[in-house]
């Protein structure tokens, strides 16, 4: 997405085990709607990619805004990671990874 700053982590949600790659950061939009896509594969991948995307909700409001998006990881591991892809760049995570444990 274009005019995104951002940023990529993994956080476990110790009730239920599980863990969540989390994006955020500063789009120069506030129509666009953030999901992470996650790329289907043949067999299990060294970093599994999810892809960040956007798609336009609203009616051109052209102002900074932050945003956020959350996507599980259960069975989307690479053997090594995850990476999460923007249009113009990519943060990989090592797994398992050093995350923070989401406080209930």
């Amino acid at each position: 997405m274009e005019g995104v700053r951002a940023e990529a982590h993994v956080v476990l949600d110790p009730d239920t085990d599980t863990y969540f790659l989390v994006v955020r950061g500063l789009m120069a939009r506030a129509d666009i709607e953030v999901r992470l896509d996650p790329v289907v594969y043949v067999q299990r991948p060294v970093y599994w990619q999810f892809r960040v995307l956007g798609r336009y909700v609203g009616t051109g409001i052209q102002i900074p805004v932050l945003y956020g998006a959350i996507r599980s990881l259960e069975g989307r591991l690479g053997t090594e990671g995850v990476e999460a892809e923007w249009a113009d760049s990519s943060e990989r995570i090592v797994f398992p990874p050093t995350a923070p444990q989401v406080k209930g």
